[in-house]
């Protein structure tokens, strides 16, 4: 038995007349339209303040440009850590000044009074029945050998202070390389803004062209309507792209060290760094060598000459230290003295036994500097790593971009083609649509391409050790 249905408006207009039915659905299909542009109206309206509160204008033809080589440079002239590398480098110097001093001869003055309840005897002849005791010292006195601990302690600051001067550079370094990924990332947040300017104005186009079929009659409302929510969409993408922009730009600030926001236009060197860069090829061999003179590794070989300093200075604790002492002196029961003397002496002073401490400190000593070489293989074997990866990234993003252009080019021809043949009704609104889309995928995906070949670059130098800007505005200018 089959079941009862319930009839709709329509099987009840299609039952009284098939033109009831299309007039319903014309209906219909303009109240959906209707109610689909209100909502477009009211999303436009609500998001048109925001931009206007919190996209920065684009700066083309203002006057204060920035290129990568000038963010670097204020980078390196104002960051408050290399303030404060400064400030380490001073108080290193200051360390080693103190240590050299052991060198030159101590001057002393001493000077006490003593009463006495008693006399002793040995001050008899110098103070009398008096119980006051004045007395007064002039004294110099001279390291003359202490198994060469001080020259051994001069040395470990000296390598302090280099150490110093090591972290100050790879300091440097790693701001100029933060700047330009903060500069390369940037760019690419323009370059896709610049991108979805042309998906917008290229749907603006086709959306006048469905109006026009529509009102001719080759089309239905919906082709209109459908391109409509899609220019909503890439209205909605603009304003994160945008928005992208300003937090780019607030990491490039972060990334020079200021705490204020200018205005500024930026100067795109991605495309042109390409174009010089795509057939050039980088020896491993001679880029292995170079690596000698990275920061880290020189950080590393100081920490191991520290530790075998340390080592030296734990068995100079076996030796004796001989100082020469020379003094002249006062002292009676009142003011002037009138007995005084002088005396020149000389002092020996050697460690017969220490409870097997200077054994045990040699012996730790010597564990660590082992360590420390140990750690400067593993710096040297990360170096080495890194570079070939990033040599791998470097050829592994050019096969990328050449893809990524053909890509473009095949988009463009397919976008152009389909706009042309929905006019004479041979693709549908949908192929169009996805032509658009296609094509602003493939843009957005060559520029994250070329911003990767950037950064491989700027990666390379960092790898390398270069406290200099990757690239600069007139080395890439084709």
């Amino acid at each position: 038995m089959s079941e009862s249905k319930l009839a709709t408006p329509m099987d009840l207009l299609r039952a009284v007349s098939p033109v009831g039915a299309k007039t319903y659905m014309e209906h219909k299909a303009a109240i959906v339209g209707t109610a689909m542009r209100l909502a477009i109206v009211v999303a436009t309206l609500l998001f048109l303040p925001l931009v206007g509160l919190t996209a920065l204008p684009r700066v083309a033809g203002s006057s204060t440009t920035l290129t990568l080589e000038q963010a670097a440079a204020i980078a390196l002239e104002r960051h408050p850590l290399l303030t404060a590398a400064a400030h380490l480098s001073q108080a290193a110097e200051n360390r080693l000044d103190a240590v050299r001093s052991a060198y030159y001869p101590q001057l002393l003055f001493n000077t006490s009074f003593t009463r006495w309840d008693w006399t002793p005897p040995n001050k008899r002849i110098l103070l009398g029945n008096s119980l006051n005791d004045l007395y007064a010292e002039f004294a110099v006195q001279q390291l003359l050998y202490n198994g060469g601990r001080t020259s051994l302690q001069s040395d470990l600051a000296r390598n302090l202070l280099d150490a110093e001067h090591v972290n100050s550079q790879r300091l440097r370094q790693n701001l100029v390389f933060s700047v330009a990924r903060a500069y390369l990332l940037l760019l690419k947040a323009e370059r896709i803004v610049d991108i979805q300017d042309l998906t917008l104005s290229a749907l603006r186009e086709h959306i006048a062209t469905a109006e026009l079929l529509y009102r001719s009659g080759s089309v239905s409302q919906l082709d209109v309507l459908k391109a409509q929510t899609q220019l909503a969409l890439a209205n909605e993408e603009l304003l994160k792209s945008r928005n992208s922009v300003i937090v780019r730009r607030q990491e490039l600030f972060g990334a020079m060290g200021l705490d204020t926001t200018y205005d500024f236009a930026t100067v795109d060197v991605t495309e042109a760094l390409w174009q010089r860069e795509r057939f050039r090829s980088f020896g491993e061999d001679s880029l292995l060598s170079v690596l000698t003179a990275h920061p880290d590794l020189q950080r590393a070989r100081l920490e191991v000459r520290g530790r075998e300093k340390e080592a030296a200075l734990a068995r100079a604790a076996y030796y004796p230290s001989v100082q020469l002492r020379g003094s002249y002196n006062w002292e009676d029961s009142s003011l002037p003295p009138d007995n005084n003397h002088w005396g020149v002496a000389v002092g020996l002073s050697l460690p017969l036994s220490q409870g097997g401490v200077t054994r045990a400190t040699i012996a730790e000593a010597r564990s660590r500097a082992g360590a420390a070489q140990a750690t400067e293989d593993a710096v040297r074997q990360r170096l080495q790593v890194a570079l070939r990866t990033t040599l791998t990234t470097l050829d592994d993003t050019r096969g990328r971009i050449r893809g990524a252009e053909e890509v473009v080019r095949l988009a463009q021809e397919s976008a152009k083609v389909a706009s042309l043949s929905y006019r004479t009704g041979h693709v549908s609104n949908l192929d169009v649509l996805d032509a658009e889309m296609v094509l602003n995928t493939a843009r957005i995906n060559h520029v994250q391409v070329l911003t990767d070949f950037a950064l491989a670059v700027a990666e390379l130098q960092f790898t390398l050790g270069s406290t200099e800007a990757p690239f600069t505005s007139h080395q890439v200018e084709p």
